[in-house]
């Protein structure tokens, strides 16, 4: 008899539910890649956390417990378990969030980056003024709405003292931000707001903000970085780099890599809204963890990094799972469905057109992002993300006219 536990989170798999025994703290674990609400979920039983802290789930394989204070404990038996989902969202009373820039599609550089990029390098080296003209250029000649326009991973240093806690741009991004904002899309910008590079400026003024290092399985270039402490320091390098993206002129923030701890996390989501709040305008911030204390200071959940290509048949699997747990833990979020045919250029027609189908089914709830151009993958299946795109365009012209 499975459960279903939308905290436990391993990078691109669908390992959701759960048939092995399992002691898990869930406000005790790293926040993930596409974490979710700290509730055990059994086929006649239904438990959730009501608050941060050292609640404990016990699973045996056929019986659930929670060990936590009685306030702390959200439970139902013999239930409809749609029905167990809206009772627990409302008896967590979070405030509803609102996606500033509705159901518009997105156009984002990251995928475009990783196909071009050389062997041996990152996808940081292929970011250019050029391939983001490019592509605007390509949005115009397919006659695509007007969106969200994201510039990812790339537009500064990793390391050194200009590197990620200082974020020193090597492009001029105020003039990318009013060329992307004159072809009629609200400019985005990736960042990383829980990291920091222990050799950056940022670290050597505010030491104190230099937590726990990175520690990715194997050797990947994520693990020279640490993660922010949150604190008083942490506030200010955050507040820092929110303002100078404002005065470039983003509005849309696609915030990423919030890996650490779900507290830490929790602590620095909140500073990142806080130092939203004072910026002068309406910003969108936009991110991939959709546990419910968490994500209340996102307007966006991402459904985050799907890998589809011919050496992950189960993708289709990693892309319902992620649905499923983003919608259920962030029900009155905004979702961002992330890259039609997934995070890495290897994809093929076949599998791109596919889930382009998927996402057709999932616009009730949110809106796709154009990540790899279609036309590498012929005329088909930039047909059918053509479609795609205008259908988000047609839900959010009608939800606007609605609200009006």
């Amino acid at each position: 008899m499975p459960v279903f536990t939308p905290y436990y989170n391993l990078w691109n798999q669908n390992v959701y539910t759960r048939r092995e025994p399992f002691i898990e703290r869930p406000w005790q674990m790293a926040a993930g890649s596409t974490s979710g609400a700290a509730v055990a979920v059994g086929s006649r039983s239904f438990a959730g956390l009501t608050r941060p802290g050292d609640g404990e789930f016990r699973w045996d394989g056929h019986s659930l417990e929670v060990v936590a204070a009685a306030d702390e404990i959200f439970w139902r038996e013999d239930t409809d378990q749609d029905a167990a989902w809206r009772d627990y969202h409302a008896a967590l009373s979070l405030p509803r969030p609102s996606a500033p820039f509705g159901q518009r599609p997105e156009y984002c550089t990251w995928v475009e980056q990783v196909r071009r990029t050389p062997a041996g390098q990152l996808p940081d080296a292929a970011l250019s003024v050029p391939l983001i003209e490019e592509i605007l250029d390509a949005v115009d000649a397919q006659g695509w709405p007007r969106g969200r326009f994201t510039i990812d991973e790339g537009w500064g240093p990793r390391h050194g003292p200009g590197g990620y806690g200082s974020w020193e741009p090597r492009l001029d991004l105020a003039r990318l931000a009013e060329r992307i904002s004159a072809r009629g899309h609200v400019p985005g910008l990736w960042l990383a707001p829980a990291l920091i590079c222990p050799d950056s400026v940022a670290a050597r003024e505010l030491p104190e903000a230099v937590g726990a290092r990175v520690a990715f399985p194997g050797e990947t270039p994520w693990n020279r970085f640490h993660y922010l402490r949150p604190g008083a320091a942490s506030a200010i390098l955050i507040e820092r780099l929110f303002r100078r993206a404002w005065n470039w002129g983003f509005r849309k923030m696609k915030l990423d890599i919030f890996y650490g701890s779900r507290m830490d996390t929790l602590a620095l989501a909140r500073q990142c809204r806080e130092a939203a709040a004072k910026l002068p305008g309406v910003v969108e911030l936009e991110g991939h963890v959709s546990e419910p204390f968490i994500a209340q200071y996102f307007d966006v959940i991402r459904l985050n990094d799907v890998h589809i290509s011919r050496d992950h048949p189960a993708w289709r699997s990693v892309v319902a799972g992620h649905y499923e747990v983003c919608a259920k833990s962030a029900p009155q979020h905004m979702l961002c469905l992330d890259h039609i045919g997934g995070n890495h250029a290897a994809v093929g027609p076949e599998d791109f057109a596919e889930h382009a189908r998927i996402m057709g089914g999932q616009l009730d709830r949110g809106y796709p992002v154009v990540g790899l151009l279609p036309m590498s993958q012929g005329e088909s299946v930039t047909e059918a993300v053509t479609a795609l795109l205008r259908s988000a365009e047609e839900r959010d012209a009608a939800e606007r006219s609605r609200t009006l």
